[in-house]
């Protein structure tokens, strides 16, 4: 069965399908730079904090009309992700954190 992917033409499909590809690098990435498997137990409940974090920060993020292209919705990913192992007691050293500076900022206007 060779069935079309009909979704893959629209540009808009396209733009989030790359965008969670590089959402999936940045994590990919912070996880070898911190020597962690993919399936380290401890991965899950991050994973989770980092999505909701996630999720509140972009909303929050659009409120303020700040827009962002695909590489930077992954940064911001990337920041969440960071926080949230932190918060599980994974230290993640600040080198290891995206150089936008105003991602830090955003992700503690959403945090509790």
């Amino acid at each position: 069965m060779n069935e079309m992917d009909e979704w893959g033409r629209d540009p808009s499909v396209r733009s989030l399908r790359d965008m969670f590809l590089q959402m999936e690098a940045v994590q990919g990435r912070l996880l070898e730079q911190l020597n962690l498997s993919p399936f380290d137990g401890r991965l899950r409940g991050a994973r989770d904090a980092a999505k909701h974090l996630f999720e509140r920060s972009r909303a929050h993020a659009n409120a303020r009309h700040v827009n962002m292209e695909g590489h930077q919705v992954a940064q911001l990913y990337g920041y969440c992700l960071a926080s949230a192992l932190g918060a599980c007691g994974i230290r993640v050293p600040g080198e290891l954190l995206p150089k936008e500076e105003h991602f830090r900022a955003l992700i503690r206007e959403v945090i509790p």
